[in-house]
C-alpha cells in the first residue's frame, strides 16, 4: 500500500466514524430546534385517539375547543384538518362512500382519496409517533 492510498482509506474511515457519530445528535438537534421554534409560534400539541384508518376514511376528533377530521390519502399520509369551511364557516359532513368532506351550506366538497376538490382544507399540524397521534394548534387561532 502506498502512502497516499493509506492517507486516502484513513481519512475515509476517520469521515465515516465522525459521520456516524454526529448523526443522532445532530438529529436530535434538529428535534429540539423543532420543539423550540413550535414553542415560539404558540403551537399546543394536543394528544387525540384515532383508529388506523383505511385510505379513504376520515374520523372526526377533538382537540382543545375545536373539531378536526383526521384523514388517510391514497399513499397512506395522514393528515389533519379543521372542521370548518374556509369559505363560509359552516360545519363539514363526512361522506363516508364518496369518501368525501361537503360543505352543505355552500356545496363544496374535498375528495379524500385525491387530495383535491372545491373545498379548500383548513389544516392542521398532525403528528403520530410512538407517543400516540397529537394534533398542533396554534394558540392565537380562533
Amino acid at each position: 500500500m502506498e502512502r497516499m492510498e493509506f492517507w486516502k482509506s484513513l481519512k475515509e474511515e476517520l469521515f465515516g466514524i465522525v459521520r456516524e457519530i454526529a448523526a443522532p445528535l445532530a438529529e436530535e438537534y434538529a428535534e429540539h430546534l423543532e420543539e423550540v421554534s413550535e414553542a415560539m409560534e404558540g403551537v399546543l400539541w394536543f394528544p387525540v385517539r384515532v383508529r388506523d384508518l383505511a385510505p379513504g376514511e376520515a374520523e372526526l376528533v377533538f382537540a382543545g375547543n375545536d373539531a378536526f377530521f383526521v384523514v388517510k390519502d391514497r399513499e397512506g399520509t395522514e393528515r389533519a384538518l379543521r372542521n370548518r369551511c374556509p369559505t363560509c364557516g359552516g360545519l363539514l359532513t363526512h361522506i363516508p362512500y364518496a369518501r368525501a368532506l361537503r360543505c352543505l351550506r355552500c356545496r363544496t366538497e374535498y375528495r379524500i382519496l385525491d387530495d383535491e376538490g372545491t373545498l379548500a382544507p383548513l389544516w392542521a399540524r398532525f403528528r403520530r409517533d410512538d407517543e400516540g397521534a397529537r394534533i398542533g394548534v396554534k394558540v392565537d387561532e380562533p
